[in-house]
Formats: structure tokens, C-alpha cells, sequence
């Protein structure tokens, strides 16, 4: 199903880099938005179960020393992890979003959110969910360095991509979706 493929690739993820693990809500989300009415059954949490279950299974196949040295692998992402001082909330957006990609594709990618929470609210809830704590997280422990945004960059080109075609449907948006991609 939908849960389990979901939480593996995560898990997946998580073997290549462990700051995957930032995504989990987002999966969580996933889960929970795919179960309407039915999101809190036992069948949803069985499911749920299975599916952490088995994405676990891929990690320790992926990443045995996890598993094999466990004190060892515990104690050094728990060092890596540990929080420093946080950075503030406004460090990233400005320093690395803005600096990085330009205050004009942030437009779009806000529109691009805006306009696809409204459209196709389940698959937006997911991708703002998993962009809103990959970002807390990284501003909590103190990241400073631009390069941990890196990985809401794919999401937010989605995003603003999606705000610039949303825009050209409008009467008049077409010029200026045009003028703020190209900015």
C-alpha cells in the first residue's frame, strides 16, 4: 500500500542520510490524509505498524552497522544531533531560501503553495508538512549553513512552479508569472 511505500522510501532515505528523518511527519501525514473518516481505526494503525515494521527492515539492510554497533552508531548521532543554539526563524528564509534562489521564486513558490492547498489540498498538506519541520528542525539545532535547505529546493521549484502556472491562468497573470520567473 500507499503507507508502506511511502515509510520505506523514507527509511530509504534515512540510510543515505539520516537527517531524512526530518521527513517522517510528512509520512505520517501522508498516511493519515490517505484514511478519511478512518484515519484513527485500528485497521489505519495495523497498517501503520506493518509499514514501520518493514521500512525499519530496510534501514538495518541498508545501514547493518546501525544494528550490529549499536552503542556506537546511538552515541554518534546523537553527538551529531545534539542542538545548539537555535538560529531564528527568519536566518534561512533570508540568508538561504532568498539568498539562495531569489525573493521572486519564493513569491511564486507561496503562491504555488497557496494555490495548491486550495486545488489539491491532500498532496500540499503533505509536502508544506514536510517542508515546515525539515525547516523548524534545521532552525531548533542551530544549522547555520545554507546547504541544509538544500533539500527543500526540489519542493519549492515544484511550488513555484505551480504558483507561476496557477498565475498565467489568470486574466493578466500570464505577463506577470512571466516577469516574476524571470526576475
Amino acid at each position: 500500500n500507499d503507507t508502506l511505500l511511502i515509510s520505506q522510501n523514507t527509511y530509504f532515505a534515512m540510510a543515505i542520510k539520516y537527517t531524512a528523518v526530518y521527513f517522517l511527519p510528512a509520512a505520517l501525514t501522508a498516511h493519515f490524509l490517505a484514511r478519511p473518516g478512518r484515519a484513527f481505526s485500528r485497521e489505519s494503525f495495523v497498517s501503520l505498524a506493518a509499514a514501520i515494521g518493514a521500512s525499519l527492515a530496510v534501514f538495518f539492510m541498508l545501514s547493518p552497522f546501525a544494528l550490529l554497533a549499536w552503542p556506537e552508531f546511538y552515541s554518534q548521532v546523537s553527538a551529531q544531533t545534539g542542538a545548539e543554539s537555535p538560529v531564528g526563524w527568519a536566518h534561512h528564509f533570508v540568508y538561504s531560501l532568498v539568498g539562495g534562489s531569489g525573493y521572486f521564486f519564493m513569491v511564486l513558490a507561496g503562491i504555488g503553495f497557496a494555490a495548491g492547498l486550495r486545488i489539491q489540498p491532500r498532496v500540499w498538506a503533505v509536502l508544506a508538512t514536510a517542508c515546515a519541520y525539515y525547516y523548524a528542525v534545521n532552525v531548533f539545532f542551530g544549522q547555520p549553513f545554507a546547504r541544509y535547505m538544500m533539500p527543500l529546493v526540489p519542493v519549492l521549484a515544484l511550488a513555484a512552479g505551480f504558483g507561476a502556472a496557477s498565475l498565467s491562468q489568470k486574466r493578466g497573470g500570464r505577463i506577470l508569472a512571466l516577469a516574476l520567473a524571470g526576475a
